[in-house]
């Protein structure tokens, strides 16, 4: 029994990573193939940060979609229910897409092309951001698949969309201040987006998290006070009070 459901598990596994690799691909594919003028008109402009949301995030969530997977195998083999682990991906991915619903209305008050003070502030958030008890907590919830699920699990389709809408929140909760940062390099730079992107993984799945979000904020907010300094050195006039 145990070794037909490692078996179990481990084809789950290569399925579901297979899956998600393709999704995170598609939506790569997409921001590639995307116009640069596509982020014109709202409805435009959200599709593009939805996409964005569904590459950059999904890689991220892949050891907890593989725990939960994991953990609905073993309840089929010794006959209990189990929602499928799609309905935990959709509740995790409308947490994100409705994120990107703000997002997309962000882009069209701040525009493509933020100041260098915006930029700034925005470095200083993100770092700031880093070194609260809110970023701690919520890092802890996404870098801790098994424990999520042993303290969070709901029976039923219901309580999978519970789970999976409650991973959402908590990812969102430890990466919002992080996605904003986008701004600061350009919504449609690609390589800015693959930085983050592999950034907010290895905070999650790497030794030490704690102390990289701490070390990461701590490089933010020195660069976010830097280029302000540099942007007021830079033109003078404009902080005058004369």
């Amino acid at each position: 029994m145990a070794a037909t459901l490692e078996s179990l598990v481990r084809r789950d596994r290569a399925l579901i990573a297979a899956a998600l690799a393709m999704m995170a691909g598609l939506g790569w594919a997409h921001m590639v193939l995307m116009p640069h003028s596509s982020a014109a008109a709202y409805s435009l402009a959200a599709m593009m940060w939805a996409t964005m949301m569904v590459a950059m995030m999904l890689p991220a969530a892949a050891p907890m979609v593989l725990a939960f997977a994991r953990v609905r195998r073993a309840r089929i083999q010794a006959a209990h229910p189990a929602a499928p682990t799609a309905i935990f991906v959709g509740g995790y991915l409308a947490v994100w897409l409705s994120f990107a619903m703000v997002m997309a209305a962000l882009s069209g008050a701040i525009g493509e092309e933020p100041g260098p003070l915006l930029a700034a502030a925005l470095l200083a958030t993100a770092g700031a951001f880093q070194w609260t008890n809110i970023k701690e907590a919520c890092l802890a919830k996404c870098r801790t698949p098994l424990g999520f699920i042993a303290t969070e699990w709901r029976e039923g389709t219901r309580g999978a969309l519970v789970m999976g809408l409650r991973h959402g929140m908590f990812c969102t909760g430890c990466c919002w201040a992080l996605m904003l940062l986008m701004f600061a390099g350009g919504a449609m730079n690609l390589l800015w987006m693959l930085a983050l992107a592999a950034y907010m993984l290895a905070e999650k799945v790497l030794p030490g998290g704690r102390a990289l979000a701490r070390a990461a904020g701590a490089l933010m907010l020195a660069a976010g006070i830097g280029l302000a300094l540099w942007a007021i050195a830079a033109a003078p006039q404009a902080f005058s009070f004369r």
